[in-house]
């Protein structure tokens, strides 16, 4: 009969194993490359940006404890060395294997970051590159639209500043032209009067006035 110490130890084993393998499969498809995704028939699969889907590969801790090989495809599980989902408690007392999963995660990431970037078809990346140049672009528009904008700022305020200033020039002026209007009639006024005062008195003069030779 089995002992539970030993049944212990080939389950501790086998974890172990199973996480060794992982890490095994993670570092050949991070030297190598990651697989592509294929259809039943052998074809690679391409998203709706035409571009190869990669084979299901753990890009975080949570996703390497969660990783059996049911997420890949059959044709590719077959290819590869047994593994198995592994416990929270199973890598957590493991803290060499868990720094080896971090690294391994991060050398994944960045393979498959490169193999996405040299897939990419080159109409599609002419269209981003055109797309980057019309960025640029628009990010110069918006700067000239925004300096114009400080421009009209700048006119609106001169011209509001300029019409307050005609407005007490306007103001003035009309103070002023009142005031010589009042005046003009004023002395208009006086001038009437000094000549109807004149026109009285100019006969009574020349009356009393002795005449020549007399």
């Amino acid at each position: 009969m089995v002992s539970r110490t030993h049944r212990s130890v080939v389950a501790r084993d086998a974890a172990q194993r199973s996480i060794d393998n992982k890490l095994m499969i993670l570092k050949a498809w991070a030297e190598n490359g990651i697989p592509t995704s294929r259809d039943s028939d052998g074809r690679e699969l391409l998203d709706h940006h035409d571009l190869k889907v990669l084979e299901f590969f753990p890009t975080s801790v949570r996703q390497f404890k969660l990783w059996d090989g049911s997420q890949n495809s059959p044709s590719i599980v077959e290819s590869l060395p047994k593994f198995t989902s592994t416990g929270n408690d199973t890598l957590s007392k493991r803290p060499q294997s868990v720094e080896l999963v971090l690294k391994a995660l991060a050398a994944i990431r960045a393979r498959a970051e490169v193999q996405r970037l040299s897939g990419r078809p080159a109409r599609l990346r002419e269209l981003e590159a055109r797309i980057r140049a019309l960025e640029s672009t628009l990010k110069t528009r918006i700067t000239e639209i925004r300096e114009q904008q400080r421009a009209v700022r700048q006119l609106v305020l001169e011209r509001d500043s300029l019409s307050t200033k005609l407005e007490r020039e306007r103001n003035e002026f009309e103070r002023v032209f009142s005031s010589l209007s009042e005046q003009l009639h004023l002395e208009k006024a006086r001038c009437a009067e000094l000549t109807a005062a004149l026109s009285k008195v100019a006969p009574l003069v020349s009356a009393r006035s002795p005449s020549i030779g007399s």
